[in-house]
């Protein structure tokens, strides 16, 4: 059995603690995964996201956290030109909403495009992924 180790990402405070997370996790755990952020790049079909999800295959993570970001400006088509590239991976994705996904609507937006909860956690394997969206 594993030794329970808890690990707490703030991810506005530092990259040094966020580099020192993605360090440990595969030799203790066995699995990597990928967080990335600000993506966007307000073109169809989201260029630079394509390119970026091809690093990423490249990497094969067992998942990645996208922490927010992944369009210029809130609305519909925007959000349906990230959802477009992000459904060509074969990695799972979990989304947290970032202040450019914010709008008019984002809310209605959100549960209908993404997930019904704005507050959720999985798990993988024997560990636990808590996503809370702070707006």
């Amino acid at each position: 059995m594993k030794k329970q180790i808890t690990f707490y990402l703030w991810i506005k405070r530092s990259t040094l603690s966020l580099l020192l997370l993605l360090a440990f996790i595969p030799q203790l755990y066995g699995f990597s995964f990928v967080i990335l952020g600000d993506s966007r790049d307000g073109k169809r079909p989201a260029p630079i996201f394509a390119e970026i999800m091809k690093e990423i295959s490249l990497l094969r993570p067992d998942f990645v956290i996208h922490i927010g970001d992944w369009v210029d400006y809130p609305s519909r088509e925007g959000w349906q030109n990230f959802l477009e590239v992000m459904k060509t991976s074969k990695v799972p994705f979990y989304l947290v909403v970032g202040n450019h996904e914010i709008g008019k609507n984002w809310r209605s937006l959100y549960k209908e495009m993404i997930r019904k909860e704005f507050y959720y956690s999985f798990e993988y394997q024997n560990c636990s992924f808590i996503i809370i969206m702070l707006l």
